[in-house]
């Protein structure tokens, strides 16, 4: 007999990937779950409410069903839709650096809240600040592989390192 289960989570779209048919397959950073993987299906019909929230960045409220171990997309609901970030080309590069970082570097259903929250503090520094940090994203960077247990303190502290050069070598990603 098959399971059937139901979620309902928040999260950070990092990826959105055609597939055939209108459907589309989705990697989100969630709240409760860290990163998923979900299915939506006839996403992409000119008639479906949900296409515009699920836009990479975008921060929504979802509820989905589980299947036969695979999750599939029931509703959205877009929370918060970055708009200021979206109109700047600095910031939108910035945005999308970071939604390549975490879709490379987290593991699969493992629950990350602080990384979560920190992205998320990071995303609303981005989106309200006047002035875009440069030193913001490093920062964020830094937290995010220390957070995951790939640095420690005194590693990320020493005058040589260079967080991107050590993103790079772990997954073969360049950032900037």
């Amino acid at each position: 007999m098959k399971s059937l289960r139901h979620g309902k989570d928040r999260g950070i779209v990092l990826k959105k990937t055609r597939l055939p048919n209108q459907n589309v397959s989705l990697t989100i950073f969630s709240e409760q779950s860290g990163k998923i993987f979900i299915f939506a299906y006839g996403i992409r019909t000119i008639t479906s409410r949900r296409l515009s929230h699920l836009e990479s960045g975008n921060y929504i409220s979802f509820s989905y069903r589980i299947q036969d171990d695979r999750k599939y997309l029931s509703e959205t609901e877009l929370i918060f839709g970055y708009s200021k970030i979206k109109v700047d080309e600095l910031r939108l590069q910035k945005i999308y650096t970071i939604l390549q970082f975490l879709h490379k570097i987290l593991p699969e259903d493992e629950p990350e809240y602080e990384l979560f929250v920190k992205t998320m503090d990071y995303f609303k520094e981005l989106n309200n600040s006047v002035v875009v940090d440069a030193k913001a994203e490093e920062r964020f960077l830094s937290d995010c592989i220390e957070a995951l247990g790939y640095i420690d303190t005194q590693t990320r502290s020493h005058q040589n390192f260079d967080v991107y050069d050590f993103i790079q070598q772990l997954t073969n990603l360049k950032l900037r």
